[in-house]
């Protein structure tokens, strides 16, 4: 198993922004071989828990479908 430990730098509060960020990480991490790829905590967000009600989502927000997909079609685990 190869694992993938990805410390990427997050714009505060860009939900949609900083998952363009996570799926560029992924595709590469992909390309690379890596079965497990790690994120770190509330990098989503952009790290700002005193915005973590105007940012609230939903599990089954589609704005998370990429990541679904992704991890369905090559069989990986995003964390």
């Amino acid at each position: 198993m190869k694992i993938a430990l990805a410390q990427i730098s997050s714009k505060k509060g860009a939900i949609k922004v900083n998952i363009t960020h996570h799926l560029r990480y992924i595709e590469s991490a992909i390309k690379a071989g890596a079965d497990l790829i790690i994120f770190p905590e509330l990098s989503i967000t952009g790290y700002e828990p005193h915005l973590a009600k105007q940012l609230v989502t939903q599990p089954n927000d589609p704005v998370f479908n990429d990541f679904q997909d992704l991890s369905d079609a090559h069989n990986i685990t995003l964390n």
